[in-house]
């Protein structure tokens, strides 16, 4: 057999370097071992990356002492005093420099491994504005994966604006998401928990399992107090009494994660963000486009088990 796609990471496969395995829909699939082991086996592989990240933030917290060490041994030289004060001068700098508080991070390598610091904060491109300054709902997200392992993927196949080229996703092409992905998959076990990320409102819920377009699956869209809109798809499983105009609180489970209506039968959750074309308009639902979810989902708190509330959203005059 031959032309392969990774489930995982949707790259190509060789059959004879390929793990070969069976789907929970009956269907033969082959992934790259690394794949495999990274999606189950999460355990192993994350104690794997913490252990090198501790090592990568030694060796460079030790090279950071060397290069203080070695200037302060340079300063500390002695010199000629031809102020007449002898080392008494030296002794008040010293204690002058002592008192003053430094900026300089206690480990570099932090920074370096922040994800906020690699996915900023965007800014409007016509006023200028930070978007959670416009859409201040976007500061107190929770994760939509319940305990997730992995608050952002760290494959590229799986970002925003990805390209698709294989299956239906392929075929669909949004300007704001660079004519490729216009979300973000984050991966789980089948069944974990979905919650809202924010207060909102169900603007729309799909329970046929291949959705109206035979892509989104089961999906739920919440429009939030700010106008933002989120939405959760792939889900296996839309949770009881989420329905049109229910209102729902962060936290609260909406769903469970799954695989339906997607060409991989990996499960995740297409998890996507959406803001309205008109500054926080809430008429305009389906005048809005989509952005980069990115900096808000590295900045999300992870929760380790769902709320249970539900409530009716009072009817509008």
């Amino acid at each position: 057999m031959g032309g392969w796609l990774c489930p995982y990471c949707y790259g190509p496969v060789a059959t004879a370097d390929g793990h070969a395995t069976i789907s929970s829909v009956g269907e033969t699939e082959l992934w790259h071992v690394a794949c495999w082991t990274s999606q189950h086996m999460p355990h192993v592989v994350e104690e794997v990356k913490i252990r090198m990240r501790r090592r990568a933030r030694l060796v460079t917290a030790g090279t950071a002492l060397l290069t203080i060490v070695f200037a302060t041994s340079s300063f500390a030289a002695p010199h000629e005093d031809t102020s007449g004060q002898g080392a008494s001068s030296i002794t008040r700098t010293d204690d002058k420099a002592a008192k003053t508080p430094s900026t300089t991070p206690d480990n570099p390598a932090d920074a370096a491994t922040d994800p906020s610091v690699e996915h900023p904060i965007p800014r409007d491109k016509k006023d200028g504005k930070l978007i959670d300054e416009k859409y201040p709902v976007l500061k107190t997200w929770l994760h939509p994966v319940v305990k997730s392992p992995e608050p952002y993927p760290t494959l590229s196949q799986r970002h925003f604006g990805a390209k698709r080229h294989f299956g239906k996703a392929s075929r669909v092409e949004r300007k704001e998401c660079g004519g490729g992905h216009c979300g973000v998959d984050l991966h789980g076990p089948r069944g974990n928990p979905i919650v809202a990320v924010a207060p909102g409102v169900i603007v729309k819920v799909e329970r046929r399992r291949s959705g109206g377009d035979g892509m989104s699956g089961r999906y739920v869209r919440i429009q939030h107090e700010d106008g933002s809109l989120t939405t959760y798809m792939h889900l296996d499983s839309v949770a009881r009494g989420i329905d049109m105009d229910t209102k729902v609180e962060a936290g609260q489970q909406i769903g469970t994660l799954g695989s339906t209506g997607v060409d991989s039968h990996t499960p995740h959750l297409h998890f996507s963000l959406q803001l309205p074309n008109k500054d926080n308009s809430k008429k305009w639902i389906n005048a809005c486009h989509f952005i980069d979810p990115a900096p808000w989902l590295v900045r999300a708190t992870v929760i380790d088990k769902p709320e249970r509330k539900q409530r009716k959203a009072k009817p509008t005059s």
